[in-house]
């Protein structure tokens, strides 16, 4: 465990040791259990120590291999317990993961604000209890994800695809889900203000006419039946979004973003 913190002579010299000691702790945690809460501190404190913003902003950032080493370690880690899953402590990190394969990634309670996933496959992914604030997932695969209670801020959802997700409980605030399929979205108890519904498809979900309120659709949006907005939302919640659907960032993280 003590070559996560190799220091090579070369840079690259100690991105491999280090890829190479996350995967012996993946190996570990397959063949003693009991290891693995130990391994999980270890891999998130690896994670919120290394996983810094980038020093310039930069069109399509990625994370270094170590760092997307450890998070594929964890989000593919043996199943502990599903009502209860171990929430990691990644606060303070900072994850770039774009068309990344986390399908079924175990992440629940992560902190993956201002995260950039662009394309990434987390279908089937827990994400119970996560930050996603300022995270962006357009074009995000989260078939059978479930979201519930997750904390969703300032979000890029834009053409993102989903099918039954889970949002109940979840927190949705100036989030842009424009042309994003949310068919069979389950949204219950979920507070919904400023968020951006046009060109989506909410067929089948159980989204309100009150949580509609506060939101921005169009005559392209896709509502389940009977379902209506039947006013306008007021332009405290809608100023932010612009006459068009989120666009991609020419860079990211955002300008200001901070950590």
């Amino acid at each position: 465990m003590g070559q996560l913190g190799e220091e090579g002579s070369k840079e690259n010299d100690k991105v491999s040791i280090r890829v190479g000691a996350v995967y012996a702790m993946a190996r570990l945690m397959r063949d003693s259990p009991s290891d693995m809460p130990a391994i999980v501190e270890i891999l998130c404190a690896f994670i919120r120590t290394h996983a810094k913003l980038p020093a310039r902003l930069v069109r399509e950032p990625r994370s270094p291999p170590d760092v997307s080493a450890a998070l594929k370690v964890l989000a593919g880690r043996p199943s502990d317990s599903v009502d209860a899953p171990t929430k990691l402590d990644t606060f303070g990190a900072y994850l770039a993961f774009p068309s990344g394969d986390l399908r079924s990634a175990r992440l629940a309670g992560a902190d993956l604000s201002q995260g950039y996933f662009r394309y990434a496959d987390l279908s089937g992914s827990d994400l119970r209890d996560s930050d996603l604030n300022a995270a962006y997932l357009a074009g995000a695969d989260l078939d059978d994800a479930n979201l519930e209670s997750a904390w969703i801020w300032s979000n890029n959802f834009e053409q993102a695809k989903s099918g039954a997700r889970q949002f109940s409980g979840s927190s949705l605030h100036e989030v842009g889900f424009g042309s994003a399929s949310l068919i069979g979205a389950d949204s219950t108890n979920s507070s919904i203000d400023g968020v951006d519904f046009r060109f989506a498809d909410l067929t089948d979900s159980n989204i309100t006419s009150e949580q509609l309120s506060c939101v921005k659709i169009n005559d392209k949006t896709k509502l389940p039946a009977g379902v209506h907005q039947s006013s306008p939302p007021s332009s405290a919640f809608t100023d932010w979004m612009g006459d068009s659907p989120f666009p991609i960032p020419p860079v990211w993280p955002p300008v200001g973003a901070k950590r």
